[in-house]
């Protein structure tokens, strides 16, 4: 499930990525820690512009708890 979420990360749209922002960083596996990371910092550069500020918000949770899940 967790890949599968990871891979519509570059679905065309932008509700669907806001989702999986939201569902990765919310109870992910420690072990795919890294690549939720990754798609946190795709989508900081994401064309739609709710998106890129969710991830913005998400990195900034993340740095200063230290956590990858923090919604």
């Amino acid at each position: 499930m967790w890949q599968r979420l990871i891979e519509m990360s570059d679905d065309h749209i932008a509700g669907v990525r806001l989702d999986v922002l939201h569902d990765l960083t919310d109870g992910s596996p420690p072990d795919i820690a890294a690549e939720v990371r990754a798609v946190v910092d795709k989508l900081i550069d994401d064309p739609d512009r709710t998106v890129r500020g969710y991830a913005q918000f998400i990195r900034s949770r993340q740095i200063r708890s230290g956590r990858i899940n923090v919604v």
